[in-house]
């Protein structure tokens, strides 16, 4: 067996080398460090493909399947009414703010005109 393939390998082999009062050989360390570099990257690569290959078969699935696009279309113009209906909302906020400031100073300057005054509370 090789042992980059068992698990705790290095510990295995350094803790050996510790017990039997022996120095470990510098080569012997960088071999199984390297073993056990390639034994990681293959798991990373084969989760990678298994991701890959799941992605594809739910895209694959999703193109062919015909309520599967209906309901994405139907999500996808719920979520897009619903964008417009929050900004339609801020714009008729916005432009009841800039009308109400204005009717307010016009009212202002037409008690003015009568000699009348407005109370604002200042505080």
């Amino acid at each position: 067996l090789k042992p980059a393939l068992l698990p705790g390998c290095r510990l295995l082999l350094e803790s050996s080398w510790a017990a039997m009062g022996k120095w470990e050989p510098l080569n012997i360390r960088r071999f199984v460090e390297q073993e056990q570099r390639y034994a990681d990257l293959a798991e990373e690569q084969k989760a990678s493909n298994r991701t890959a290959q799941v992605s594809h078969w739910a895209k694959s699935r999703e193109r062919l399947d015909v309520s599967s696009r209906q309901l994405q279309t139907s999500r996808q113009f719920k979520q897009e009414a619903e964008m417009a209906n929050i900004e339609a909302i801020l714009i008729r906020k916005e432009r009841m703010k800039a009308f109400l400031t204005h009717e307010a100073a016009e009212f202002e300057a037409q008690l003015n005109a009568m000699g009348l005054a407005i109370n604002k509370d200042v505080s």
